[in-house]
C-alpha cells in the first residue's frame, strides 16, 4: 500500500492511466471515476517526505496493524482455533473492507459477514465463526465507546450538545 500510494504521489499520472487500464476491461465508467477519486485523494493526503518520513511512516503503520491483529490472534486462541497469524491478518483485511462500505451504527451485520466469511476461508463453521465474530466486534466497539463516554462526561458534554454543534456545523 505504501509503495502504491508513493508512486501515486511521485508519479500520479503515470500510476492514473495503469489504474484506468486496469479497471477498464471491468467497467469504462469505473477507470474514469477511480481516476477522479485517486486524483482527489492524493491531492488531499500529506505524504512524508525522504527516508526518515517513509521509515516513520511504515514503522507507525506496523504498530498500527501488529496492536490490531494480534488481539485478533490472541482471542482466536481463545475460542481453541489454532490458525497463523496470516489468518489473523486476513481477517482484519476482510475487517478494514467491511467498515468502508455504508452499514448501519456501529458496523452491526456487515462487520460480523466480513469476519464470518474470512474464517470460513480456513473451514471454521458457521455457528463458531459467529461467535468469533461477535467477540471481536464487541472487543473492538465497546472498549472505545467506554473511552468516548468517559471523555465526554469528563470534559462536562452530553450526546446531545455533540449533536446540536455538529448540526449547526460549529466547531466542536
Amino acid at each position: 500500500m505504501l509503495a502504491f500510494l508513493a508512486l501515486l504521489r511521485t508519479r500520479t499520472e503515470w500510476t492514473l492511466r495503469l489504474v484506468a487500464r486496469l479497471l477498464a476491461p471491468v467497467s469504462a465508467a469505473a477507470a474514469g471515476k477511480s481516476a477522479s477519486l485517486l486524483r482527489s485523494f492524493i491531492s488531499g493526503i500529506r505524504f512524508p517526505s525522504g527516508a526518515a518520513g517513509m521509515a516513520g511512516t511504515a514503522a507507525a503503520s506496523l504498530l498500527v496493524w501488529t496492536t490490531a491483529i494480534w488481539p485478533v490472534d490472541l482471542l482466536l486462541r481463545s475460542f481453541g482455533v489454532e490458525l497463523p497469524i496470516t489468518a489473523s491478518m486476513f481477517i482484519m483485511v476482510f475487517l478494514v473492507f467491511a467498515v468502508m462500505v455504508p452499514a448501519s451504527p456501529g458496523f452491526v451485520g456487515t462487520h460480523h459477514f466480513a469476519c464470518v466469511t474470512a474464517l470460513s476461508a480456513f473451514g471454521i463453521r458457521s455457528e463458531e465463526a459467529l461467535s468469533i465474530a461477535i467477540v471481536v466486534h464487541a472487543m473492538g466497539f465497546f472498549p472505545v465507546t467506554a473511552a468516548g463516554l468517559y471523555c465526554l462526561w469528563r470534559d462536562k458534554l452530553s450526546l446531545r450538545k455533540v449533536g446540536e454543534k455538529y448540526e449547526s456545523g460549529a466547531p466542536a
